[in-house]
């Protein structure tokens, strides 16, 4: 089993370097556009490529390992799609969102960065390379980033969140606020405490931010 750090390194050359991997033919795509054609001054071709771009400037799409629900024939489906779509390239990104057992229609579900997760990621990448798209990874599996049982909650990414208190004008009050946590793991830093006459026509309802 690859450690962390080698299979990184190791899953960027699957394509050219794994021996065990499928002998295919296609066509050499550029990861990114030459950058003489991006910091020339704007013209005429620029207009053209707007209207007809080249395909070094199709967009790619995020590649879901989604808690491990995943299977080689499922990743050969979803990539001859992404193919015919017109897309020209993954990012592979593993997420947890609830409890694996609770996802219907799976008979295995793969444990991230397993000997059977590598395995897979290899396929995808051997997949990927067949299909003429280009393909990339996290460097960690998370949301953001930032995910990973080393990942304490301590340095996790981080959101404001808020309670709130009503009290009657005049009154002199002596209480713990709540908290905005939910659950006990979950570790919350004070900012700040704010006081402010009640907004006409508040309902005393929590506070919804719009974009």
């Amino acid at each position: 089993m690859l450690n962390h750090k080698s299979f990184l390194l190791a899953s960027l050359c699957l394509a050219i370097a794994s021996p065990a991997l499928p002998k295919v033919t296609t066509v050499s795509r550029k990861a990114v556009p030459d950058s003489l054609l991006l910091q020339r001054p704007f013209d005429a071709q620029d207009v053209s490529h707007f209207a007809r771009p080249p395909r070094i400037f199709y967009p790619e799409t995020w590649f879901h390992f989604v808690n491990g629900n995943i299977s080689r024939a499922g990743i050969t489906k979803d990539l001859e799609a992404i193919a015919g779509a017109g897309l020209t390239g993954v990012q592979l990104f593993h997420g947890k969102i609830g409890n694996p057992a609770d996802w219907p229609g799976t008979v295995e579900h793969i444990e991230c960065l397993s000997p059977k997760w590598e395995e897979l990621v290899q396929f995808t990448a051997s997949e990927a390379h067949r299909l003429g798209l280009r393909f990339s990874l996290q460097t960690c599996p998370g949301w953001a980033m930032s995910g990973g049982p080393w990942i304490k909650p301590d340095q996790a990414m981080r959101h404001l969140a808020m309670s709130r208190i009503d009290v009657q004008c005049g009154e002199s009050i002596d209480t713990v606020l709540s908290t905005p946590a939910t659950q006990d793991w979950q570790d919350w830093r004070d900012i700040a405490v704010l006081a402010f006459p009640t907004p006409f026509g508040d309902e005393a309802k929590p506070v919804v931010f719009k974009q």
